[in-house]
């Protein structure tokens, strides 16, 4: 058994000399010899990473969507003769293959056009929901805005996530807009239900969330303690 004089790991019977510093090992009591097997291969094999077929797994993704979309169809049919229930099926699945299987068409896709199409096709469905209740009013006074405040909340979240301003910065912002998404829509829940007081619930929501943006804004200033910082979390 040897020990490498220079940073004192431990050495296999196999090493003749450090795999860490490099440095050779010079034993007198247990001169080196060429091993029999070596614990390891002699040359580093490399792993090509397969290509995957982006086209190939929205194939598959979509014949996965289609079945649970038939079924149901297939079932209302039969049962009411029409089209009814199984609308809703048949939207929350197409929001779906928004979401997941259309931007893998895209080797490089848009964001932000896909961030476009989420929220319309949130907003679809829910219309889809609302053109087949009977209560009326409460789509374009109550779904739509709250719909509209969180696909702005999450824009700028994206903006900023990309912006090249630091971690803490990020998420003293990120803090200050998840605080203020959530008061506009407690604004709108109130002003809907013709509430007394614009706000209730949110102001517990708001009020730790700028708390926290705020400590993460005055760390981001004291350069000393976000090193003290970085070293912890390593961030």
């Amino acid at each position: 058994m040897s020990f490498c004089v220079n940073c004192g790991v431990r050495l296999a019977p196999s090493e003749r000399q450090c795999p860490l510093c490099d440095v050779f090992v010079n034993n007198p009591l247990s001169p080196w010899t060429e091993p029999a097997e070596r614990p390891y291969p002699k040359r580093v094999e490399t792993i090509i990473k397969k290509n995957v077929d982006a086209k190939f797994t929205v194939i598959i993704i979509s014949i996965s969507l289609i079945i649970p979309a038939i079924i149901p169809m297939l079932t209302d049919l039969f049962i009411t003769g029409g089209i009814t229930w199984s609308r809703y099926v048949l939207g929350a699945l197409f929001c779906l293959f928004v979401f997941i299987p259309l931007p893998l068409m895209f080797k490089r896709p848009n964001k932000y056009l896909f961030w476009l199409l989420d929220t319309l096709s949130i907003a679809g469905y829910v219309f889809l929901i609302y053109s087949s209740s009977n209560s009326r009013g409460w789509y374009f006074s109550l779904a739509l805005p709250i719909i509209v405040s969180v696909a702005l909340g999450v824009l700028i979240t994206m903006i900023i996530t990309g912006s090249s301003i630091s971690s803490l910065k990020k998420a003293a912002a990120i803090s200050a807009i998840i605080g203020l998404v959530s008061v506009s829509i407690d604004l709108v829940i109130n002003f809907y239900l013709n509430s007394a007081s614009p706000v209730h619930w949110s102001v517990f929501v708001v009020s730790p969330l700028l708390v926290f943006s705020l400590i993460f804004h005055v760390i981001d200033r004291k350069v000393k303690l976000k090193e003290e910082l970085r070293k912890r979390l390593f961030y």
